[in-house]
């Protein structure tokens, strides 16, 4: 049996990385640009860094503003219920 497919954009996504510094929050912030209220995103680290003002320069160069966004841990997040994808953006190649 094959499995049901569903068109459009999941209901509701999770990114994750170590900090929650950089990747993540620009990934929810780029996804948000995409699907606006269609989805529900968030993004969260598996511990807290700091807010990195490179990540906001560079969100603000595609009109996306990161400023307000505070490095969260999974413990801090609320509504974990029901998320249909929780990613990790692809580190750079180094």
């Amino acid at each position: 049996m094959d499995a049901p497919t569903r068109a459009g954009p999941p209901h509701a996504v999770l990114f994750a990385c170590a900090q929650n510094a950089v990747r993540s929050p620009m990934a929810a912030a780029m996804f948000r640009r995409l699907f606006g209220q269609m989805s529900y995103s968030r993004s969260a680290g598996a511990r807290k860094g700091e807010a990195d003002p490179f990540a906001v320069a560079v969100m603000d160069e595609i009109g996306i503003d990161l400023s307000k966004h505070r490095p969260r841990t999974f413990e801090e997040l609320e509504d974990l219920d029901g998320l249909d994808i929780v990613g990790q953006p692809l580190a750079p190649a180094r």
